[in-house]
């Protein structure tokens, strides 16, 4: 785990994480959410976070002094397509081999559990993978006449790079797509040592020896490796792409992107894009989550106990364009100030803010 007393601005590959994957979570499940006549089942979908910690990172910036980790908004991400497309059930299953983390997490998800089906297993993500692959595989009770070949997205996310297990990868149902945040730093120092035990286990990871193969030096050398390693899964997966993040504390890491869907492939692309961008001079009118908040705490303290829409928030403040507002109204649902319809567009801001439950556990 990370060094307790950082926050997550002195993290700057995790602050990017936390940004690719809020977006990434959401637009799976209103792309898949909306793909009938596919030749798959629609009406159910999961989300997994393989090595999910304890759902909430310390934050100096954000106005609650934390923001959501990858589980509790894969949580949030299914609520709100449930609530978006009443036919769909998005299921969410998180996992931690520590235990005391993995208890912490379910009591912080617990409140939601009545409006998402979700479970935390406190075990090795690969001893929870078979109950959840039999899972997704199951067609028991579904009005789904077709095939189902039920759509998951798996998410790991390792300490360094033990951990990622190949068989389980190679097992995952039909229609899986997986996203591997690989340690390269952590990778090619042991690639470079000559101990036969780490060659053994840098052979299982690859699949082979090919990755001894990789020449260069610095960057150029990490590049390679991730490539190989995410094409090392070309047997399973169309798509195959490497995001680096952005290098923080000597730390290098890859996003693996692994997918059968050009569509797919396309829709990371361009949700790393926008994390990369947010909070940058270059973000445009790209919000990053703690500037959200900021803007949600600051909206509700102005006009709380109204009624508005779009228009009359943008009428009476252009600081933000009504694209950005609507993000910030979202925000300030899941931050407890209000209600947002984003289909009327309409915002109903609370006299006194909801606390929420899954904060400072």
């Amino acid at each position: 785990m990370p060094p307790k007393d950082k926050n997550v601005e002195q993290r700057k590959q995790t602050q990017q994480k936390l940004e690719l994957m809020e977006r990434y979570w959401a637009a799976y499940c209103n792309i898949l959410a909306r793909s009938v006549g596919k030749g798959f089942c629609n009406t159910h979908l999961w989300l997994i976070d393989a090595m999910a910690g304890r759902g909430l990172h310390d934050s100096a910036l954000d106005p609650d002094g934390n923001r959501p980790g990858t589980p509790l908004q894969a949580v949030l991400a299914a609520r709100d397509a449930q609530r978006a497309f009443p036919a769909v059930t998005v299921h969410v299953r998180a996992s931690d081999i520590k235990k005391d983390l993995a208890r912490e997490l379910d009591a912080r998800l617990a409140p939601h559990a009545r409006d998402v089906d979700l479970r935390v297993d406190p075990m090795d993500w690969v001893k929870a993978a078979p109950a959840i692959q039999a899972e997704v595989a199951s067609g028991a009770g579904h009005a789904y006449a077709g095939r189902h070949d039920h759509r998951s997205l798996w998410f790991i996310d390792p300490y360094g790079w033990k951990g990622i297990d190949r068989k389980t990868i190679s097992a995952l149902p039909i229609g899986a797509e997986v996203i591997i945040n690989l340690d390269l730093t952590s990778l090619t120092r042991h690639a470079g040592r000559t101990e036969a035990v780490l060659r053994a286990e840098l052979d299982e990871l690859f699949g082979s020896h090919a990755w001894a193969d990789c020449e260069g030096e610095g960057y150029a050398y990490r590049l390679c490796m991730a490539k190989l390693f995410a094409d090392s899964y070309a047997s399973k997966f169309r798509f195959r792409e490497t995001h680096p993040l952005r290098s923080s504390a000597g730390q290098e890491r890859f996003m693996i992107h692994l997918a059968n869907t050009d569509r797919a492939t396309k829709t990371f692309t361009r949700h790393v894009g926008e994390a990369l961008r947010a909070g940058t001079v270059v973000a445009g009118k790209t919000l990053h989550h703690t500037q959200k908040d900021l803007a949600a705490k600051a909206l509700w303290e102005k006009h709380r106990g109204r009624t508005m829409t779009i228009d009359e928030l943008y009428d009476v403040d252009a600081s933000y364009d009504r694209g950005q507002l609507r993000a910030i109204c979202k925000a300030a649902a899941d931050d407890g100030y209000g209600s947002w319809n984003r289909t009327s567009g309409v915002m109903e801001w609370r006299q006194d803010r909801e606390p929420d439950p899954t904060l400072g556990l």
